[in-house]
């Protein structure tokens, strides 16, 4: 454990009452299918995990009946109840970018409004997970990571009962990571490939049993934890696509064409100022 990192001063734009788009929504349209181009041909797998979706509910619950129980009198059990309408509607969660370079559990930040009691004014506050420094290790790789982590984080690898387990079983969605996808596109292609715990035959054995259900085929491993522009860069290159810029493409093809184009030689006539002036004055008027 470690010191607590400071969170970013927010502006006063993000005290608002609707929800920030997420990363990647750009790349679908209203529907959620994936806009016309090189993003439509990406594998469907891949897509998937980029695919908008709504974030984990661990900032609200939905209650069981959406309505307050307030009795008519104090302590009188023979006074009926009535019921009164509650509002219920999710809180709007801010994930700012460092969220995504970190592991924070799928918790966010939460811009609105306190108010003391009923003769004060209400002051705007933020409400911010608690975040720590911390070292996670990783079985599979058998190498640890620092990072940045919430209480939330540290509460569902208990749960899942291990660091490992947490990144392969926590969707996408869920883990609102781009460093917890890079580990999980590692942690995949470790056990694709079998390249872990070489030297020792027991571990080997035991992480082969144990993550059994969890092995994918290596052409799907190698697209997990790839960004949106790595996974373009990746698809070009497996099309043999020519992603120089496109001058230098026209230029060369230019080039291509006058060397495939024979060259007529043409006679220029070098003429002298005093022979300018001969042949202007020689001229007959009309």
């Amino acid at each position: 454990m470690g010191l607590r990192p400071n969170l970013p001063i927010p502006r006063k734009s993000l005290f608002r009452s609707r929800q920030l788009p997420a990363p990647y929504d750009h790349m679908f349209d209203v529907f959620g299918n994936p806009v016309e181009g090189l993003v439509s041909q990406l594998p469907p797998h891949y897509l998937d995990t980029l695919r908008p979706k709504p974030p984990p509910n661990r900032n609200w619950q939905v209650p069981n009946y959406p309505f307050h129980i307030v009795p008519k009198g104090a302590n009188k059990a023979h006074v009926e109840k009535k019921y009164k309408q509650a509002m219920w509607a999710p809180i709007p969660v801010v994930y700012p970018k460092r969220s995504r370079r970190e592991l924070w559990g799928g918790e966010g930040m939460i811009f609105g409004f306190r108010q003391r009691d009923r003769f004060e004014r209400p002051h705007r506050t933020i409400w911010h997970p608690k975040l720590i420094n911390w070292t996670l290790y990783s079985e599979i790789l058998d190498r640890d990571f620092d990072t940045v982590v919430s209480d939330t984080t540290l509460d569902l690898i208990d749960e899942h009962e291990g660091f490992d387990l947490y990144i392969l079983e926590t969707p996408a969605h869920e883990l609102l990571s781009d460093f917890g996808m890079r580990i999980k596109g590692q942690i995949l292609r470790s056990l694709a490939q079998k390249n872990y715990w070489k030297r020792d035959k027991e571990m080997f054995e035991m992480i082969s049993e144990k993550y059994k259900d969890y092995v994918v085929p290596l052409e799907q491993a190698e697209w997990v934890g790839l960004k949106p522009e790595e996974a373009i860069f990746k698809l070009q290159l497996s099309q043999n696509h020519d992603y120089r810029p496109l001058k230098e493409i026209f230029a060369e093809q230019d080039a291509a064409d006058l060397d495939a184009t024979p060259v007529q030689a043409v006679q220029v006539k070098s003429l002298s100022w005093t022979s300018k002036l001969k042949s202007l004055f020689s001229q007959q008027p009309s």
